[in-house]
This record gives C-alpha cells, structure tokens and sequence, in this order.
C-alpha cells in the first residue's frame, strides 16, 4: 500500500524530530571528551552514528543523497578525521 503525501510528510517530520533528539543525546559525549578516551574503534563507531544519523535524514527527509552515496560520504568523512588526527 502506497504511502500518501501527507503520511509521508507526517512520517518525515516524525524522523527528523527522531533524529535531532538522538543528535542531542549523544552530543555531550563528544564535547565532554568521553569520546576521546574510548579505544578507536569504539569512537569511530560513535562518530559514524553521528554522521549515518545526517545521512538517514538527508536520504529520506530531504531526498538530497542517495543511499548508495552514503558510504562513499562516510569514507570520506572518516579520512578527513584521521588526517585531522594525524595533525595533531
């Protein structure tokens, strides 16, 4: 069954609240520093959450990437993080 314009607007505002909500949550693990004395690999899966969170509201609320960009944006985003580190 098809979904209607108003459901799905309905149901994309419902997300994006979703997402900022979880955005919000997580937010003070980076700025506190928490993130930072984790192992890599666990901060790293925290950050791709962040950024899959962008990514899920940019695919479906705002239809402006595609899913099969995702991966690539996010290989992208963790090699700007690692030279960022590595200036460091």
């Amino acid at each position: 069954m098809a979904i209607t314009e108003v459901q799905r607007r309905a149901f994309n505002e419902r997300l994006d609240r979703a997402i900022n909500q979880t955005k919000e949550t997580l937010r003070p693990f980076f700025s506190t520093g928490g993130v930072d004395q984790l192992p890599d690999a666990e901060a790293e899966l925290l950050h791709e959450i962040m950024f899959k969170l962008d990514m899920l509201r940019s695919v479906i609320v705002h239809h402006n990437v595609t899913p099969s960009a995702v991966q690539g944006l996010w290989l992208g985003a963790q090699a700007r993080r690692a030279r960022g580190k590595q200036g460091k």
